[in-house]
């Protein structure tokens, strides 16, 4: 066997060993080395040594000593094990809960774009209501002519053609001077109103009106999404048994009773650390726990009047309970910006009490933070 035909052979071997070979050539390598004795002992040499270097690792691991030297050559230093493992479990609770508030507001946003495509802002059209006034018959009054004054004279007083021309701008002078004066008291051609003494022209001027594409809803109602991230006291000491996606997030519906005045539900999901102390089997014992649960409250919301453009400051009460805890109120003052007209982006402070009952002793926990969502005005 020549040495380009071993180099071949030996290219093979490796490229199926390595998992690169194709179908056509596998067929040529199978063919060698069913005829190859010393092919055959070289794949079952590559073969031991894979299998040690997969099963012994420490052989084939670096040193940490020269791991060591080679990174402070570089100007860095290695981690040790227990730092790496506490930034580890730090990353992930950090990174963990920026995903869910992520994932929260890309959501509301997604909910609001939803709701705006589906209830675009109507078109204002700038238009001029026009009111007619009930039928009525108009009349002119028109002064008469000059040529229709009537003059009188004595048939005795008239002489010959030409005094009788200055005798009838004589006469006609009185009644000339009286109908200048009208001319300048009444205008020629006034409109009347039959069965009226006065002359009247009335104009009624209206706003812009809207026009909608979409037949309107119920108004008065306000739909709101909002997250809170609220720190509570006592400080939890467990982890909460599941981690939802929608965990701190609050669903609500508002019905407006007036500008200022609102009404409505909210509910939510929520963690609420616990701590509590009692007496079991004659010894006093005490407990820890962070259960996740359910909630849902009364509330009233008091809007006030704009502090700048399109800001409102707001404040809501609520008083509820967490299903299979305690009962549970809640505060909150803020503002609402409002950049459309439906669409309110709403940010503020919120506080949170629970109270709970355990062997007769009632306990509470009380959380403080801030709060972001948004609110769609039907």
């Amino acid at each position: 066997m020549n040495e380009h035909q071993e180099f071949m052979d030996q290219r093979m071997l490796h490229s199926f060993l390595d998992g690169e070979l194709d179908s056509a050539h596998e067929e040529v390598l199978f063919r060698t080395l069913s005829s190859n004795p010393d092919l055959r002992t070289e794949m079952q040499d590559n073969l031991a040594i894979r299998k040690a270097i997969q099963h012994d690792t420490d052989a084939f691991t670096p040193p940490a000593a020269a791991t060591a030297a080679v990174f402070g050559a570089l100007g860095f230093s290695i981690p040790s094990a227990s730092a790496m493992a506490a930034g580890a479990a730090a990353s992930g609770s950090l990174s963990r809960r920026f995903w869910m508030s992520a994932g929260s507001a890309v959501l509301a946003v997604a909910a609001a774009v939803l709701l705006y495509l589906q209830f675009p802002l109507p078109a204002e059209i700038d238009t001029e209501r026009i009111v007619s006034l009930p039928a009525a018959e108009l009349t002119v009054r028109e002064l008469p002519a000059l040529g229709d004054l009537s003059v009188a004279t004595p048939a005795a007083a008239v002489p010959a053609a030409a005094p009788t021309v200055a005798v009838a701008e004589q006469a006609a002078a009185p009644l000339l001077r009286e109908a200048e004066q009208t001319l300048t008291l009444r205008p020629l051609g006034t409109l009347a109103q039959r069965g009226s003494n006065r002359n009247e022209v009335r104009y009624v001027s209206g706003g812009p009106m809207h026009m909608y594409e979409v037949i309107p809803v119920a108004s008065g109602l306000t739909l709101q999404v909002r997250n809170v991230a609220l720190r509570a006291n006592p400080a939890p000491s467990t982890v909460s048994q599941s981690e939802p996606w929608f965990r701190n997030v609050n669903l609500g519906l508002m019905y407006a009773l007036s500008d200022n005045h609102s009404i409505g539900i909210e509910a939510g999901q929520e963690a609420f650390p616990q701590k509590f102390n009692g007496i079991e089997d004659g010894g006093a014992v005490r407990y820890e726990q962070n259960p996740l649960a359910y909630w849902a409250t009364a509330v009233y919301q008091f809007n006030g009047d704009a502090l700048l453009p399109h800001v409102h400051p707001f404040v809501q009460f609520q008083v509820g309970g967490a299903f299979q805890l305690g009962g549970l109120a809640r505060a909150t003052a803020g503002i609402k910006f409002k950049p459309f007209e439906r669409i309110a982006i709403v940010m503020g402070a919120e506080g949170s009490m629970l109270l709970y009952r355990f062997q007769g002793s009632w306990f509470q926990t009380d959380k403080l933070g801030l709060t972001y969502g948004l609110a769609y005005e039907f």
